[in-house]
This record gives C-alpha cells, structure tokens and sequence, in this order.
C-alpha cells in the first residue's frame, strides 16, 4: 500500500538524534568544581594556622616559664664577667709584682762612673714605668747610661726626654730626664756590666 504525506513541507517537524551538549555541562559544573577547590585550599589553610597558634601557644608558655632562669643565668654571666676581670687585673699586679726590684737593680747596676742619680719613680704608667732624673759631666755619659739600661734587657728601648747643659761654679754639668719602661719578659743579664759602685757615687756627688 502507497502512503503520501499530504502535510506541507513548511509544517513538516524534524527530528533528529544528537549526542549531550559539553558545553553547557562544562558552563555548569565548573563553578561548582573551582568552588570545591577554594573551599579546599581555605580549609587546609586554616587548618595551617590553628596549628601554627597552637604551638606559638604552647611555646610562649614554655618560654614564661623560664623566663626567671634566663634573667638569672644572665646575672650569673655578668657576675661571671665581673670576676673574671677582678682575677686579670690581680694576675696583671702579679706578673708585674717583682718587676720594679729587678729594674731598679738594673739601673744601679747600669750607672756609669761620673753619673749621679738625682730621683728614680714610678710614673704610674702601662706596666712599670721609671722617671729617672740625674746628673754627670758629659752627653757621653748619658749616653752610656741609655745604652747600658738597653743592654740589661730590663726595659724597652729607654727614652731621654730632657739634658740641659749648666754651669756650678767653673765645672759643665748636664741634667737629664729620661723614662724607662720595663719589660716583663725581660731576662735581667746586666749583672757582669762593669758599674760604680754607691760609694763612688757618692763621692762624685760630694764632688
């Protein structure tokens, strides 16, 4: 049997058979997924930071606890200070406790014939420092005085710092100002240098 379609071709519906539309599924669920995802991250985040206060928490605590302990540790530490400068200074009088003795027998032993000692004193400064004034007859003299302090090994290189020429009566004479500092490694070796002796050195001041 022959059927014929009477319907006008403009009314006619056509119907076709096609698969799901991706794109509107994709426009759908991808708000959903990136919101999943941010909620995610803010979770873990937050997560981060109670556990974070937590132990700022408990390390703020443990930290008052000893806080006492710190301050006294740090007075023992300044105590400990104190002290041990006290023990440096007593070792520094120490080291240089026989040192004056020794210079001064270096420098009775160090005096040439013709030279007389005025004062001999500690001038309070680093170590042991010695103020030596005196008289002779001769720059010569002084000289050999400078150079046998030198050779006594009891002092750094000795410095002159005044010798005027004057006049008593008809005879020149030449005062003399100098410093010796002492060494304290020193080896004091200046007993064999040929020296007057006191007694001549008084008769040359009397002189």
């Amino acid at each position: 049997m022959i059927r014929i379609n009477l319907i006008p071709v403009e009314e006619r519906i056509v119907t076709t058979t096609s698969g799901p539309n991706w794109t509107v599924i994709a426009v759908t669920v991808a708000p959903v997924v990136f919101g999943l995802i941010l909620f995610t991250v803010f979770m873990y985040q937050n997560h981060q930071l109670t556990m974070l206060t937590e132990q700022i928490n408990q390390e703020e605590s443990t930290l008052a606890k000893y806080k006492p302990a710190v301050a006294k540790l740090k007075q023992l530490r300044e105590e400990q200070t104190e002290i041990q400068a006290r023990l440096d200074a007593l070792h520094e009088i120490d080291e240089y406790r026989a040192l004056p003795v020794q210079m001064m027998e270096a420098v009775n032993r160090s005096v040439p014939r013709y030279l007389w000692l005025e004062t001999v004193e500690e001038t309070g400064g680093g170590g042991v420092e010695l103020k030596i004034t005196g008289s002779t007859f001769s720059n010569l003299i002084v000289s050999d005085f400078l150079d046998r302090l030198e050779d006594s090994h009891m002092f750094v290189v000795p410095e002159l710092n005044i010798a005027e020429e004057k006049k008593i009566g008809q005879t020149k004479v030449v005062n003399f100002t100098l410093i010796a500092r002492g060494d304290p490694n020193a080896d004091d070796t200046s007993g064999d240098v040929s020296t007057a002796s006191l007694a001549e050195i008084g008769e040359i001041h009397e002189y």
